[in-house]
């Protein structure tokens, strides 16, 4: 039978799991900090069930972080230099002020504590940005750990290159079909087909003046019929006379 309950496990033995940069012991030691998110509300912890802000940062430590106990002779783990922690959750108010105005950036410094005020002192962060030994090694560390710069929740997709597009392939136009039921346009003009050009002019009719016989004179019928045969012009008569 599967039980119902969930099983708790000791708070050391999960924190035992994964390393938690310990802030406090990193005074005077050379760090480098890339902020990558800013939550502003929402994030629970012991002193603040209601939820508070946060910075998440990965962080190198270049210098070693010696073993130590803490104030009720705990021992406390030692990491070597150049321990990495990754996303690590930074809340001490001075530190996540500064931070959050440098999401995305990287940030190489050291923690000094400020003026006590009540309770704990603040952790303050001493920008050494301007001290070249500093710089030279965040610079040679960052050479040997590529793998600092890349977010460990990254995730990269494939690229697909993309193909450049031609011109649109050449689709010869579709003839339109003629309808079955399709009647001619009543207002379409005929199409007249230009005459050849005459090559010479065609000759008309030749009128042939009535010759009479030698020796007889036209009568006078002849003489009408003959001047009818020509109009006022002296062209030929394009009807047939009516006698």
């Amino acid at each position: 039978m599967t039980s119902p309950f969930t099983t708790v496990r000791p708070a050391e033995e999960v924190m035992g799991e994964r390393k938690y940069v310990p802030m406090a012991r990193t005074r005077g030691k050379l760090m480098i900090v890339r902020p990558l998110e800013y939550q502003a509300t929402g994030f629970v912890t012991t002193h603040k069930p209601e939820g508070t802000d946060v910075v998440f940062c990965d962080i190198a430590v270049l210098d070693a972080i010696p073993a130590a106990t803490d104030e009720y002779g705990e021992p406390l783990p030692g990491f070597a230099a150049g321990e990495q922690f990754r996303r690590q959750s930074v809340l001490q108010g001075y530190l996540k002020g500064t931070f959050k105005r440098y999401i995305g950036g990287t940030l190489i410094g050291t923690i000094y504590f400020g003026p006590r005020e009540k309770g704990k002192p603040p952790m303050m962060w001493q920008d050494l940005s301007a001290d070249a030994a500093c710089v030279q090694r965040g610079q040679q560390f960052l050479m040997e750990h590529r793998e600092f710069l890349v977010p460990v929740e990254a995730a990269f997709a494939p690229a697909v290159a993309e193909v450049p597009a031609g011109p649109a392939p050449y689709v010869a136009p579709v003839p339109a079909q003629q309808h079955p039921y399709a009647q001619p346009d009543p207002y379409q003009q005929p199409v007249v087909p230009a005459a050849a050009p005459a090559s010479a002019p065609v000759a008309g009719p030749v009128y042939q003046q009535p010759q009479a016989d030698a020796g007889q004179p036209l009568t006078t019928l002849q003489q009408l019929r003959a001047a009818n045969q020509v109009n006022h012009l002296g062209q030929p008569q394009s009807e047939q006379v009516p006698f």
